[in-house]
């Protein structure tokens, strides 16, 4: 009932959803000649509570062009074309994909619709005002920065940053036009939203689909890591370090389990997936990078948790941090806390208390006993180890795409990636440079046409 009562109330504003020609067909929504607008807060607290609108609609482009997995030749070419040209990287596509523009715009749809309507409804009860305001901005900036690791170049921190940006919508007006911003005002917007949020949100909320404030400290940790603000990072991670800092135990686990972890538990501070993932990324074809699984050690219990033996020599993947295998988890929770903390401290030259943050982690990620933190003389050296377990951490989080493009900015920590097409009678290798301008997707060719908005160049 809440899905279809969802539906019908949020008709009527999807048609604001500027420049995207199939998005009724998308959220599956019909037309109604009795569909009204919100009245009540029961309304939107119904409209923000729909999981699959709000917290399963995050771009799984994210995972598809990173270095974590590979397929075979046979499974390749057994895709549809357009998921071929993402795997390689291909500079011309046959067409761009819409789902993860349309499923985060519809998203973000719904976030302005919460708020106009909060300005309209009459309502004694302040404190669930509040809550859902800070829930549509907290929504609707995660959603943009999630866009913007997909369809926006790197942002540099002290740069001017006037390079594309987002159409930064705040209604559902389809009748006023937006254009791209630059991506400086992109950022902007999204710091700003989920500062809002920071200050509108409960200190805790009856289940993670919701956002908390905790959630919103964590999501400024990771957009202001990713602009290479590490003070601010740092300083969000802390707020949340002190609210809870709660982590799993790896040997508590049932790491023989195809499913390990728990739909929910209590390292995870917000729940939320990607769009469906791409087929390429399903866990039946997806094979393991040899060069990842190397980095594990034996006593290292991620190696049972996350991965598992094919039978052919390949391994796959089972470790879903939300127990989910049709979409990456996209959400926040405390094992990436304390790597912000490790990476921050030690950037800003306190490599001691970062690897104090970094030991509590890999503790737990152990077998009891079993982990010893290596010595370091150098920050750069504890960087490099510290950016290691980051990887090894977060696989299939949608956090690879986004350290890539941050770190490529560095020349000692750029990455270089490469494909291998093996037909059986050649080998043929395919790249990635460092900063490629393949980094950036296309924006869907219909909101290009329909919303006259600046394409990106590949």
């Amino acid at each position: 009932m809440k899905c279809k009562k969802f539906n019908i109330l949020i008709f009527v504003s999807i048609m604001g959803l500027f420049a995207v020609t199939s998005c009724e067909k998308y959220l599956d929504v019909k037309p109604d000649s009795t569909i009204s607008t919100p009245q009540t807060l029961k309304d939107l607290r119904a409209m923000l509570d729909n999981e699959s609108r709000i917290n399963q609609t995050y771009p799984g482009l994210l995972e598809v062009g990173t270095d974590d997995y590979y397929l075979n030749f046979d499974q390749i070419t057994s895709q549809y074309q357009l998921y071929q040209d993402f795997y390689f990287w291909k500079r011309e596509l046959i067409n761009s994909g819409t789902s993860s523009w349309q499923a985060s715009f519809g998203t973000i749809l719904v976030a302005n619709v919460v708020l106009e309507s909060l300005e309209k409804i009459a309502s004694s009860d302040i404190s669930l005002k509040t809550e859902l305001s800070g829930e549509a901005h907290f929504v609707r900036g995660l959603c943009y920065y999630y866009l913007a690791l997909v369809y926006c170049q790197t942002y540099k921190y002290g740069k001017e940053n006037n390079q594309l940006g987002l159409p930064i919508r705040l209604g559902s007006d389809s009748n006023v036009k937006v254009q791209r911003s630059s991506l400086e005002k992109t950022f902007e917007f999204i710091i700003a939203e989920l500062k809002l949020a920071r200050e509108l949100l409960p200190e805790q909320v009856a289940v993670k689909t919701r956002p908390s404030k905790a959630a919103a400290c964590a999501a400024l940790a990771k957009v202001y890591l990713y602009m290479q603000d590490y003070q601010n990072a740092e300083k969000m991670a802390l707020e949340v370090y002190d609210k809870s800092n709660v982590l799993l135990d790896f040997n508590k686990l049932d790491i023989q389990s195809n499913r390990p972890f728990p739909a929910l538990h209590d390292e995870m501070i917000y729940l939320a997936y990607s769009v469906e993932n791409a087929e390429l990324l399903n866990e039946d074809d997806l094979n393991i990078s040899s060069e990842l699984y190397n980095l594990y050690d034996e006593v290292d219990l991620r190696k049972k948790v996350y991965f598992k033996d094919k039978g052919d020599g390949a391994k796959g993947f089972k470790g879903n941090y939300a127990s989910n295998f049709s979409s990456y988890f996209a959400g926040m929770a405390m094992d990436e806390i304390y790597l912000i903390l490790a990476e921050c401290h030690t950037r800003r030259g306190r490599r001691s208390e970062g690897l104090i943050f970094l030991k509590e982690l890999l503790t737990k990620r152990y077998q009891n006993g079993e982990y010893q933190l290596p010595d370091f003389t150098t920050d750069t050296q504890a960087r490099k180890y510290i950016l290691q377990e980051r990887r090894k951490e977060l696989i299939f989080r949608g956090v690879r795409w986004s350290d890539l493009k941050r770190l490529n900015l560095d020349k000692e920590f750029e990455t270089r990636l490469s494909r291998e097409v093996d037909d059986g009678t050649h080998v043929q290798t395919i790249y990635l440079e460092p900063n490629d301008s393949r980094y950036v997707y296309p924006i869907p060719e219909s909101v290009i046409v329909l919303g006259g908005i600046e394409q990106n160049t590949r």
